[in-house]
Order: C-alpha cells, then sequence, then structure tokens
C-alpha cells in the first residue's frame, strides 16, 4: 500500500497530464482514469477505483484505489489522501474464472449443435460455424490431406467478409516450416504476417492473395500421419491467447471426434443393411432366442422355409422343434441344449416337415451371443435349405456307387473274352491245330467272336464319351428307315438262330423316310436287339415292327425274356447301369449300349422308352423318330454295288505283325500287298513299287504318319496316288486333321476288311477316272 499525494494530482481540470498518470497507468487507459478523477473532483467526493497499472517489472497489474478530498477554509480541495491495493491475483483469477465460464459455455453449444448430425461433412461445417462465430474471425476452414500430404483439399465452412478459398493447397508454399511442423502434430500460430521475420516476401505475398493478416494452423495427426487440418483465419494482426488457441485445437479434436464416430456409425449402418440385404439374397432364415422368456424372433424368411404364415410377434420354442422331423428331433434338441449349457457353436444339418408335409433339409448355426455372470441369456442363430445339395450328394454318391461297379464289370467283361483268346491261342500253339476237339474253323469262330465282343465294348466306352463331350458329328441323308432296320437285323440272324430264338421283323409296305445319320441308326437297332437277345431266354421270341403314327417313324422291339422292375425301367438308360450288377450275372456286357442308343436317339430330335409288366414278363422298347414327307430316292450305301477292285497296296506301320496280317488279308482280297515298317522306307517302296494306295500309320516313331504323307504328296506319285490313315484315333477331330493333312481316308484299328475294300475300290475308281 502506498500514498498517493501531488499538487498536480489535485487539479481540477478535465485534461491532466501530470507524472503519475504517465508513468502508472498505461496509455490506454489514462483517458478514462483522468475522466473518473475529474469528476470525483467536480463532485468533491471521495473515489474508489479498480484500475491496470504499469509494474515495476513493465508488466501491467491490477489496483484497487481508495482516495479522499481535503478540503481549505474556502472549502477548496487542497489535496488528496488515498491507498492502493494490488488485485492482479484476483482480477487474473476472475479473469481466468471468466474465461472458463465462455469455454463452458461454447463446448456446451458446439456439442449440442453436433449432436443430431450423423453426416461428416455436416459436423465439420456446423462446428466451424459454431468456432467462428464465437472467435469473431473471418475464415475457419477444414482441410483434408491427400496421399502425399502435401497437397490439400480445402474444403471452406465459415466465411466473414472475406473470399472462399475452396481448392487444392500446397502449404509449402506458406513457409518452410508450416508442412513439417504440421506433420509433427504442432499448432502453428502466427499473429501477425506481415511482420512474421521467418517469412519470405514470396510467402507473405502468398498469404495476401488470400487476405491473411493471422492465422492459426492446428494439425490431426492419426497413426503417424496428417490426416486433416482445422485452420483459422483473421484479416488483420492478432494476437492469438493461450485461451483461443487452445479452443481451437479441442475444437479440432471434437470435429474429429465426431466425423470419425458418424463415420464408423455410417459404415455399421452399411455394413448391417448389406448384410441384411445379403441375408435376403441368400434365402437365410435368421433368429433370436430369449432364452429366459423363451421366445424366438424370426425373419420373413423363417415362415417361408417351414411353409408358414409371416407373423410379426414372437413364437415360443416349440414353434420350431415341432417342425423337426421326428427321427431328428431328439439329438437334435440334445445338440441345442449343449450348445447352449457349454455355450459353444450349434452347426449341424437337419430334416423339417413343412405345413404342407414337405419334407426339407436344412442346415442351421449359432452360438450364444449374450451372457451374463456366464448365464447364457440369448442365442441367435441361421438356418437355410440344403434339399438340393443333399439330393445332389445322394445322387453322386449313387453314381460312384454305380462307376464302382461298373470298373469291376469292365474288368470282368475284358478279361473273359481276353481269357478265350489267350486259351485258345495257348491250344493252338501247344497242338499245332491238330487236336480234333479244336479244329482251325471252330477256333476261328471262337476267337472272332470274342474280338467282336471286345470291338462292342470298345466302341461303346468311346461313344458314350464322345457323346458327352459333343463330339459325335452324325452324318445325316434321306433314309428309308425300314429298310435300314431290314438290312441291320439280316446280317445279324445267325446270332438269334445259334440260341433257337424266333426273330419276326414286320415293316410297312411303303417306305418311311427320316432325315438320319444311317451308320447311327443301324447302330441303335443293332443295340436294341442285341439287348433283347442277351436277356431272352433260348428258344425265346423277339418281334420287331415299325411303323408311322403322327408324323413319327415308331420301332418296336419287344421280346419274351426276363423283364424290367418297374423302379428300374427309367435307370436303364443312365451310363453304367445294368438290370443286374452282379458278376455272376449271365448276360455280360457294360451297361452302356442302352445309354448310347438314348443318347443317339435324342440327337436325331427322337425319344426312346420302355415298357414292362415287371420280372419274367418280357420287355419292349420303343424308338420314335420325325418322319419326313413321301416320296423321294431311296438310299444306297457308299460302296453297295461295286465289286472289288485288285491292285497293288503298301502297308505301311511300325508294329511288324499287324503290317504282315494286314497284308495277308488284302491279298486274300486279290490285292498285292507290300509291307514296310517306317515312314523312310515307305519313301522309298512308293518311289520302286509305285502302288495304287498306301495304307499308312499314323503313331510311328520318327518320321509319324503325317510327316510321311506330305512326303510322299511331294513326289510324283503323291499327285495321284491314294494314302489312307490307318490308325488307333478314330475320333471325328483326328479324321478332320487327317483329310486337312492330305490323306483321302480314314479307318480305324483293328481293320474292317469289309470296309476297307469298299472304301479302296471308292478311293481307286475315283483315282482311275481322274476327279
Amino acid at each position: 500500500m502506498h500514498q498517493l499525494v501531488g499538487k498536480s494530482f489535485l487539479s481540477d481540470t478535465s485534461t491532466t497530464t501530470t507524472s503519475w498518470l504517465e508513468q502508472y497507468i498505461p496509455s490506454q487507459d489514462q483517458r478514462q482514469v483522468q475522466a473518473f478523477i475529474d469528476k470525483a473532483i467536480k463532485a468533491k467526493k471521495p473515489f474508489e477505483l479498480a484500475h491496470q497499472v504499469i509494474q515495476a517489472n513493465r508488466t501491467l497489474g491490477w489496483t484497487f484505489s481508495r482516495a479522499i478530498p481535503i478540503f481549505n477554509a474556502m472549502g477548496e480541495i487542497t489535496e488528496w489522501f488515498g491507498t492502493a491495493s494490488d488485485i492482479t491475483e484476483h482480477k487474473q483469477a476472475e479473469e481466468a474464472l471468466r474465461q472458463s465460464e465462455q469455454r463452458k459455455s461454447f463446448l456446451l453449444r458446439l456439442t449440442d449443435a453436433l449432436r443430431p448430425l450423423d453426416n461428416p461433412v455436416a459436423i465439420e461445417s456446423q462446428a466451424v460455424r459454431v468456432l467462428g462465430e464465437y472467435l469473431g474471425v473471418n475464415r475457419i476452414g477444414y482441410a483434408k490431406t491427400q496421399e502425399d500430404e502435401k497437397l490439400v483439399a480445402v474444403t471452406l465452412h465459415y466465411k466473414q467478409d472475406v473470399p472462399g478459398i475452396e481448392g487444392l493447397y500446397r502449404y509449402e508454399d506458406y513457409g518452410p516450416q508450416l508442412l513439417q511442423d504440421m506433420q509433427m502434430g504442432k499448432t502453428v500460430v502466427r499473429s501477425d504476417i506481415a511482420r512474421d521475420s521467418t517469412l519470405s516476401d514470396a510467402e507473405k505475398a502468398a498469404h495476401a492473395t488470400l487476405q491473411l493478416g493471422a492465422t492459426v494452423h492446428v494439425p490431426l495427426v492419426k497413426q503417424g500421419r496428417l490426416e486433416a487440418i482445422l485452420f483459422v483465419h483473421s484479416q488483420q494482426a492478432h494476437p492469438w491467447s493461450v485461451n483461443e488457441v487452445s479452443l481451437i485445437e479441442e475444437t479440432a479434436d471434437r470435429i474429429w471426434t465426431a466425423v470419425e464416430a458418424a463415420r464408423v456409425e455410417g459404415d455399421l449402418q452399411v455394413s448391417e443393411k448389406r448384410l441384411r440385404l445379403a441375408t435376403e439374397a441368400a434365402q437365410l432364415a435368421s433368429w433370436e432366442w430369449d432364452l429366459v422368456t423363451d421366445t424366438v424372433y424370426w425373419n420373413e424368411q423363417h415362415f417361408r422355409l417351414l411353409g408358414m404364415a409371416v407373423q410379426s410377434e414372437p413364437l415360443q420354442s416349440d414353434a420350431f422343434l415341432n417342425h423337426i422331423h421326428p427321427d431328428d428331433r431328439s439329438w437334435l434338441t440334445a445338440l441345442l441344449t449343449k450348445s447352449i449349457t457349454e455355450q459353444s457353436l450349434y452347426d449341424t444339418d437337419f430334416r423339417v416337415i413343412r405345413e404342407d408335409s414337405a419334407i426339407r433339409w436344412m442346415h442351421g448355426y449359432g452360438r450364444v451371443t449374450v451372457q451374463e455372470q456366464d448365464q447364457p441369456l440369448r442365442m441367435s442363430g441361421l438356418m437355410f435349405d440344403i434339399t438340393d445339395r443333399k439330393e445332389a450328394e445322394v445322387a453322386l454318391r449313387e453314381t460312384d456307387r454305380r462307376k464302382d461297379e461298373f470298373l469291376a464289370m469292365l474288368a470282368h467283361e475284358l478279361r473273359n473274352p481276353l481269357s478265350t483268346l489267350h486259351n485258345t491261342l495257348l491250344l493252338l500253339r501247344l497242338t499245332r491245330g491238330q487236336d480234333e476237339t479244336l479244329s482251325l474253323d471252330r477256333a476261328l469262330g471262337m476267337m472272332s467272336r470274342e474280338v467282336n465282343h471286345l470291338n462292342r465294348m470298345i466302341d461303346d466306352l468311346l461313344d458314350v464319351s464322345r457323346i458327352s463331350q459333343g463330339k459325335i458329328q452324325l452324318h445325316k441323308e434321306r433314309l428309308d428307315i425300314g429298310k435300314l432296320i431290314r438290312e441291320a437285323l439280316e446280317a445279324a440272324r445267325s446270332q438269334f438262330a445259334s440260341r433257337g430264338q424266333a426273330l419276326t421283323i414286320k415293316l410297312p409296305k411303303e417306305p418311311i423316310w427320316v432325315d438320319g445319320d444311317a451308320t447311327r441308326l443301324t447302330q441303335v437297332v443293332r443295340n436294341l436287339t442285341t439287348n433283347a437277345a442277351k436277356y431272352t431266354p433260348d428258344g425265346g421270341q423277339i418281334d420287331v415292327t415299325l411303323e408311322q403314327q403322327k408324323g413319327q417313324a415308331v420301332v418296336r422291339i419287344r421280346d419274351s425274356g426276363t423283364g424290367i422292375a418297374a423302379e428300374q425301367l427309367q435307370a436303364i438308360f443312365e451310363v453304367f447301369v445294368q438290370v443286374s450288377a452282379s458278376l455272376d450275372r449271365p448276360q455280360g456286357g457294360l451297361g452302356l449300349g442302352l445309354a448310347v442308343v438314348k443318347q443317339l436317339v435324342e440327337l436325331h430330335g427322337g425319344r426312346v422308352g420302355v415298357d414292362s409288366l415287371g420280372l419274367g414278363h418280357g420287355s419292349e422298347f420303343t424308338v420314335s423318330l420325325p418322319s419326313l414327307p413321301d416320296g423321294g430316292l431311296q438310299h444306297t450305301s457308299a460302296g453297295a454295288g461295286h465289286a472289288t477292285k485288285a491292285g497293288r497296296i503298301l502297308v505301311v506301320d511300325d508294329n511288324a505283325d499287324l503290317a504282315l496280317t494286314t497284308a495277308m488279308l488284302l491279298r486274300h482280297k486279290q490285292y498285292e500287298a507290300h509291307t514296310c515298317l517306317s515312314g523312310p522306307d515307305a519313301l522309298a517302296a512308293v518311289e520302286s513299287l509305285q502302288p495304287a494306295a498306301v495304307l499308312l500309320d499314323l503313331g510311328m516313331p520318327g518320321m509319324d504318319g503325317f510327316a510321311t504323307c506330305r512326303r510322299l504328296r511331294a513326289l510324283d506319285w503323291g499327285k495321284h496316288g491314294v494314302i489312307v490313315a490307318l490308325s488307333g484315333y478314330g475320333q471325328e477331330e483326328d479324321k478332320n486333321r487327317t483329310r486337312d493333312s492330305g490323306f483321302d481316308g480314314h479307318l480305324v484299328k483293328p481293320l474292317n476288311l469289309q470296309a476297307l475294300t469298299e472304301l479302296l475300290t471308292k478311293l481307286l475308281s475315283i483315282s482311275e477316272s481322274g476327279t
């Protein structure tokens, strides 16, 4: 406390320049203090005044001054007597309290403004608007950094008396340390940019372009990366207080927190929506089971899967359990109880009986999702229909079973003819053909039958594979189906006669025309009649009839054989299926013939079926093919009516035995046959022999058949000579390849002598005519 005494201080003038005021009162407060004292002098009354003073250390403080006037005899104030108390700490406490209350009031207002918002952009906009109005600044914005952190996208949300600055900015243009400091998480405060010695003239000019007198930049660094910046701009220089900077920093943090919460909530909503859509799209039935009240909440799909009307109210758990198939109910209930008790996964397949009595397979999945003090309170899960999958699994197991049976039958069927061939050859070698009980004719007959049997099995196997892969190409023409049936069965009559079976053929007098592949339709007729003979006992009856019905050529093959059980009437047309799959069955075969028939008939646009009154009552197979209008030329088989013309033939095959036997067969057909075992030998032989035709194996080592054919075509002989491929490869693409490589024909091993002689007759005739 000190006494305030001074004559000049006692002046009654309204304006004073006393040394006391100049020395102790801040310049901005001097006029106000002098006016207050002048008023007291004029009123001749004591005064009390709280005012700022300049302290001894030249800092500002606060003083509370009290003074009373002293009068002379004339009633004039001669001097003042007073005291001054230091109230700086008190004033600072008051100011801190005021600022604290203002801060709380602002943050409360900010919280209220952001609470109803769930959109990140709206949150940013509202937050900076509230902050801008509170601080009374010119511009506040929110900048989001790009991938390299050097560019920021500014989206301005608040401005007052200044233009907007939305767009992309490079922060390095506004000071060398600005970006670096912010990347380190430091708030950058500039109170007077025009006088900032750390900025170059160019950088000050860049600030001036944006009307920046003072700025605060608060970085938001998350996980080591500068994600966003809250900036505050003042058009004029501004001494930012500690409280202002702190408030801006807290606002930045609250914006980030609110935005992230909104983003997470938005992602969660999107995720939940996607999950709901996925659940609906996948036809998943979801359920929530309150274990305390035993009530279950189902979605609509759950009701649909059980064939129930959709209900909005929860149901008791019995509503589900009562739909479980009786054979599955007890173990499924036990599994659910165990899953709840042990809080383990419930995951199983089971059957339900729908409201319409249909039985469906379901997959159930769930677990306890809410518990309290180890007490399970709620269980959640999904259910979906897997009936198609279960049926497919059953079908797959059945297919696997049939395949296994087929492989066993294949081994059995292949070994039987091979065993006969092996035994016959061994006996001929041991007896040198001198055993009267095994004459040469009988041995040849036995071996021929077994070879034909092997050929048929191989053909069936290849046909099933080709048809299933779409590799069968039909060569259709206008055919008299009756004539085709007669020719196919006349060639097979001996098969029926050997077992005393009666074969009757009933055909219409007028031809019935179809558009078909003669070879493949002949195969259909022979497969069906061979099948009938196989399952008909010796002395039985087989009838084949043809008639036209409603634009269809209908072929029926009826037998008096073993018949077919009702449950197998459709299955017998499937691959690997036979009426009897036991290895001791007397009929034999691979179970492929009828599958080939069905596929070939369907390729012709027809259908095949079978009827039987049951085991022991015979069977009737029916083939229906679309018929053509009457009239037209009758079909003549290629080569029919042509006599075999002898000529010189060269057989080329690296298998010496096969080349020799093929040449021997040709000689029996009056051909002059020669052999060689390689491509180079063939080139030399053709030059010397000048054969009419060359039978050429494809799979020879070194120079294969294709290379040999090209070399032969380069010779003078190759301009007119006939080259026929003889190969174990017989698919359509193989024939196309040989044709494209310069071959005139393609025959498949083992050699069909009749097909060979017919082809040679045709090709040599064409060659001689020069066409």
